[in-house]
């Protein structure tokens, strides 16, 4: 008997590239959308709250200086701003749709640990992942005033394109083992 050849899976360029996008400046525009969310969350809900039960928190808002207050605010926006990408990643990465039909197709369905999940990813979308690091580099440098802004203020420019590259690594690989796990949900309660 003859063997027959297992055929490589081609991709379509266009399913990359939306893919990329999406991850790419979805995170980094939608991170700076939420960033005013979660600071008026934190100025009106939050600090309030705080400021009500530590009477040195509301002292601070309502007697610090100009400066400190100020010093403050741009740290609590860089912050903001930082842990913003992360969560718009997080929220943005299931809609990969590419990225999903590679998966259903080569795991068939089944669950995997993370370290299984990881290296998928790796091995079908290591183009993509490190496209969407690429691309968030040049956002970042290109635009300044995104989610890591903080490290541009405090690194020179090499040090914080390779800060965000790592940061942005990290992410993808953070966020796409929830993905995984949603697509693995919604391949089995039949919406695949």
């Amino acid at each position: 008997m003859k063997k027959e050849k297992k055929q490589k899976y081609e991709q379509d360029t266009w399913d990359i590239a939306k893919d990329m996008f999406l991850l790419s400046a979805g995170s980094y525009f939608l991170s700076i959308a939420l960033t005013y969310v979660i600071r008026v969350m934190l100025a009106y809900i939050v600090f309030p709250g705080i400021g009500a039960v530590v009477p040195s928190v509301d002292e601070f808002f309502t007697h610090g200086s100009r400066e400190e207050r100020e010093a403050f605010n741009i740290m609590a926006y860089d912050i903001c701003l930082l842990v913003s990408f992360f969560i718009s990643m997080y929220v943005l990465a299931p809609f990969a749709s590419n990225m999903k039909t590679i998966f259903i197709k080569f795991e068939k369905g089944e669950f995997i640990s993370p370290w299984r999940g990881m290296m998928h990813h790796f091995k079908y979308n290591g183009e993509c992942m490190f496209m969407v690091v690429l691309e968030v580099s040049v956002l970042s440098v290109l635009i300044g005033e995104g989610p890591f802004a903080i490290l541009f203020r405090y690194f020179d420019t090499v040090q914080s394109v390779l800060l965000v590259a790592v940061l942005t690594f990290a992410g993808e690989l953070i966020c796409i083992l929830p993905a995984q796990k949603r697509w693995l949900i919604d391949y089995y309660i039949g919406e695949d």
